[in-house]
């Protein structure tokens, strides 16, 4: 979906418009993992007596481990489809901003997938990437979000607050190059501290629809009605 590689079964793409995407990297993840982990693997394999013990694929073992995500998606928009086309360009080229410096402002988020949507009504960037931090013991790199996190120097006592200083930092990222970009700008707090995995935030706009298809069907009943 990302790539534009599969858009079967998604209304909202005006494939007219799909050499309007931007994509800013496209990295297999197999060989960010090796960018990434490649010397500490081999540094933990050397020191290993017995082969059992070796890693053999990290990646592999990292996606079959339950209680770890081998990667992270990001999706970045400003405002909604509703905002109007007046909005679209300064929209684009506030993203584009955001984009380019994200993995600069992110050190330990390894960056292997991103493009900005700009076929679809909102523009907004997809950013997929590996959080990564240095261990002192076993494996000298590793996979985990929360600590990539405290690693690049984010703070809170739990991850769910960590999570959302990192979300609270990047928003007024965003929000600045949208205020050089439109001296009219003024964010909608409502909902801003939600943070909704790609799951969710997908049910949660189906759900949405059902409600406006609801809406108009039901509004079409009063007037038959009346």
């Amino acid at each position: 979906h990302n790539n534009r590689d599969n858009t079967y079964g998604n209304p909202d793409i005006d494939l007219s418009r799909s050499e309007e995407n931007i994509f800013y990297l496209q990295q297999d993840i197999r060989k960010a993992y090796d960018d990434v982990f490649g010397d500490a693997v081999q540094a933990y394999n050397d020191k290993q007596k017995r082969k059992d013990r070796r890693i053999d694929d990290y990646y592999e073992k990292v996606r079959l481990d339950k209680k770890t995500e081998p990667q992270r998606e990001l999706i970045v928009a400003i405002g909604s489809k509703e905002d109007g086309e007046q909005d679209i360009e300064w929209k684009k080229q506030a993203l584009d901003r955001y984009a380019r410096g994200f993995q600069a402002e992110n050190p330990n988020l390894k960056v292997y997938n991103m493009v900005m949507h700009n076929d679809e009504a909102n523009p907004h960037l997809h950013i997929n990437y590996v959080p990564y931090y240095d261990s002192n013991r076993g494996l000298g790199r590793r996979v985990a979000n929360n600590k990539a996190l405290k690693a690049q120097g984010v703070e809170g006592k739990d991850d769910r607050e960590l999570m959302k200083n990192w979300r609270d930092q990047e928003t007024a990222r965003l929000e600045a190059y949208a205020r050089q970009l439109n001296s009219q700008f003024d964010r909608d707090n409502v909902g801003s501290h939600k943070y909704m995995k790609v799951p969710q935030y997908k049910a949660y706009a189906e759900s949405i629809n059902d409600l406006k298809q609801s809406k108009a069907f039901r509004e079409e009943n009063i007037q038959y009605l009346n």
